[in-house]
């Protein structure tokens, strides 16, 4: 049951992304966009890189969760902190 909810979940997450990936092609690379994209990607790879982490201590300490709690976790994590600082460095730069 919660595997069927975590491959909904990831299902609509990844078009969600391609969606936004799709309208976010469509604006103009100028210098500052490429800035945005730089920043956005340093903030992508900190989000991954503590939750491959913080999931890496979780299973140290709990064995019996199924693998995929992880996998989508990561995806998730890559997923949404691409959105999420994109909208962010748009906002502030």
């Amino acid at each position: 049951m919660i595997i069927t909810w975590l491959q909904t979940i990831l299902i609509l997450s990844v078009a969600a992304y391609f969606i936004f990936d799709f309208f976010d092609g469509k604006r103009v690379h100028d210098e500052r966009e490429e800035l945005i994209r730089m920043k956005t990607y340093k903030f992508v790879q900190r989000t991954s890189s503590w939750s491959i982490v913080g999931l890496t201590f979780l299973y140290i300490f709990d064995r019996h969760q199924p693998a995929i709690i992880f996998l989508v976790a990561i995806v998730l994590a890559s997923l949404y902190s691409e959105i999420a600082g994109k909208l962010y460095w748009r906002s502030k730069l």
